[in-house]
C-alpha cells in the first residue's frame, strides 16, 4: 500500500512579499535622495562655472582688444569688458537671479543699468547679454571679506558688484556698490561671489575675484572663502 504525500503549494506568503516591497521601497527612496541631491549639486556646479567662465571672457576680450558696435566713436574706445551682479537675501529677489556682462562705454568701470539687453548692437548700450538663473539657485551675497563688506552674519542688501578688465592689463578693477545707481562705491582689491541652492540651502558655492586678475572657485559659502572657520 502506497501513500502519497500533500502537495505543497508553490509561492509566496504575505509576510514575506510584504517584506519584499519594504526592501523595495527603502531602496527607491534612498535612490531618489541620492538623486535629488546630485541634481542640486550638478546644477549648482554649472552655474558657478558657468559665472567664473563669463569673468574671464571679459579678461581675455579686453585684454584682446575686442572691438564692440556699441560704440558710437572705435577711435576713442579702449576695449573693457566686465560683469555685472546684485545680490539678494532670499532666492525670490530678481536681481538675485541674474548676472550681466557688459562693455564699459563711458570708462567709468561700472556698469550702467539698461532699460534693454539685447544682442543686436546699440550705440551708446554698456548691457551685452543677461544670464537669467533659471535651474533653482541665486546670488546669495556679495562681499569682500572685510569689515564694511564682511561675508559673516546677515547679507547686506542692495549692493552691486562690478567687475571690468581693460586693455592692455589682465588685472581686474572691482567696485562694490550699496544701489543700483551706484552713487557710492568702493574700490576693493578682492570680492567673493557666493551662489546656493534654493532647494538645498546648505550646498553654496562661492567664486574669488582678485585684483590681479584671478578667478577662484570654492566649494562652500564665501565666509569660509574669505577665511573664517564657519559660515554663520
Amino acid at each position: 500500500m502506497t501513500t502519497s504525500k500533500p502537495k505543497m503549494n508553490a509561492g509566496f506568503t504575505l509576510l514575506e512579499v510584504a517584506f519584499v516591497i519594504t526592501i523595495f521601497a527603502i531602496m527607491a527612496s534612498i535612490v531618489l535622495f541620492r538623486f535629488r541631491d546630485f541634481g542640486s549639486r550638478t546644477a549648482l556646479d554649472n552655474l558657478t562655472q558657468d559665472i567664473a567662465l563669463r569673468i574671464v571672457q571679459a579678461q581675455k576680450q579686453s585684454i584682446s582688444g575686442v572691438l564692440n558696435a556699441n560704440v558710437s566713436d572705435l577711435s576713442l574706445f579702449v576695449p573693457t569688458y566686465g560683469v555685472y551682479f546684485t545680490n539678494g537675501s532670499t532666492g525670490g529677489a530678481p536681481e538675485s537671479r541674474k548676472f550681466v556682462y557688459f562693455t564699459d562705454l563711458d570708462e567709468t568701470r561700472t556698469y550702467d543699468p539698461a532699460t534693454v539687453c539685447t544682442s543686436t548692437s546699440m550705440t551708446g548700450n554698456e548691457c551685452l547679454a543677461t544670464t537669467t538663473i533659471t535651474t533653482g539657485e541665486y546670488i546669495s551675497t556679495v562681499c569682500t571679506g572685510s569689515a564694511l563688506f564682511p561675508c559673516t552674519g546677515t547679507p547686506s542688501s542692495n549692493l552691486s558688484a562690478h567687475i571690468t578688465f581693460q586693455r592692455p592689463l589682465p588685472d581686474a578693477t572691482i567696485y562694490i556698490c550699496r544701489d543700483t545707481a551706484c552713487t557710492s562705491r568702493t574700490l576693493t582689491d578682492r570680492l567673493y561671489i557666493e551662489l546656493t541652492s534654493s532647494i538645498d540651502p546648505a550646498l553654496k558655492e562661492t567664486i574669488e575675484v582678485t585684483g590681479l586678475g584671478q578667478t577662484s572657485v570654492y566649494n562652500g559659502c564665501a565666509a569660509m572663502a574669505a577665511g573664517a572657520t564657519t559660515c554663520s
